[in-house]
């Protein structure tokens, strides 16, 4: 089964009690070493920042792009893997922490809704579920793997027959934090033996 093109990357802070947010990543953030969020585009010199996160994707699975300084003095690791300064690209559902801040970075696709014109999607083009012929004017669905759908067709909510897109599934979105009641327990029960 192939991975659907991914057209836009969400990255994601921690908040209250662990739970993660959605940050419009926009043309790109800048991280502070204390782990403040910057957009790119509020004039922050991006020099003086440790971690910079670019949106990148493409129909490889990277979603972005982290580009490492060499004047962070704070640890920063992608899925628990320490990253050195210089550009490292990141996939889908990546994790990176930046001292003890954990974020998230993941992807998403979303097709587009338009009308059939010959001119630009090209002459002679059938609806990829019914085979059943376009005309001019009409509504039409893009999916993200470019394939061509009736909107009607498009409608009845079964995925893309190419990439297997599902436009009824939920996004993504980061774990909830876990409980680690029965860890503590275990390490107090340790210490007091």
């Amino acid at each position: 089964m192939s991975q659907p093109p991914l057209s836009q990357a969400r990255f994601w802070s921690e908040g209250s009690q662990g739970r993660f947010f959605p940050v419009a990543l926009g043309e790109g953030l800048g991280l502070s070493p204390s782990g403040e969020i910057t957009p790119l585009d509020s004039g922050v010199a991006a020099k003086d920042l440790p971690l910079l996160i670019l949106p990148a994707p493409d129909e490889s699975g990277t979603c972005a792009v982290a580009l490492v300084s060499e004047i962070c003095d704070q640890p920063i690791s992608r899925n628990g893997v320490s990253l050195s300064a210089g550009i490292h690209l990141l996939a889908s559902k990546d994790r990176m922490n930046l001292g003890e801040k954990t974020f998230w970075v993941s992807a998403f696709a979303s097709p587009e809704e338009t009308v059939y014109d010959p001119a630009v999607h090209g002459e002679d083009v059938f609806c990829f579920r019914t085979k059943a012929r376009l005309t001019r004017r009409d509504a039409i669905v893009i999916c993200p793997c470019k394939m061509i759908y009736k909107a009607s067709a498009w409608a009845t909510g079964v995925a893309c027959h190419n990439c297997h897109f599902d436009p009824s599934q939920p996004a993504w979105e980061p774990p909830a934090p876990r409980e680690r009641n029965l860890l503590d327990a275990f390490i107090d029960f340790a210490r007091n033996r």
